[in-house]
């Protein structure tokens, strides 16, 4: 069982690598990041508990794409709750 959790942080650690790339080329471009990418990587942060850098991307989330308000609100009070 360890190493399948071992697997699962790689590859999440992996996932948080790749979103940051998109975001960062997609901004860097003056670019619109796609919807869902802030949530995605805030979420990941979460799992990982890193709660204000995931708060951090809910907020750009909920900047961004105002139809995110009411789910990116529930992910910011779940992350003072762990």
């Amino acid at each position: 069982k360890n190493e399948l959790k071992t697997k699962n942080i790689d590859v999440k650690i992996q996932d948080s690598t790749q979103l940051i790339s998109i975001i960062e080329k997609t901004e860097s471009a003056k670019g619109v990041v796609p919807p869902s990418l802030y949530a995605e990587l805030g979420f990941t942060y979460y799992q990982q508990n890193s709660f204000s850098e995931a708060v951090r991307y809910f907020e750009l989330e909920k900047t961004h794409y105002p139809e995110s308000l009411v789910l990116m609100n529930h992910m910011i009070e779940r992350t003072k709750k762990p």
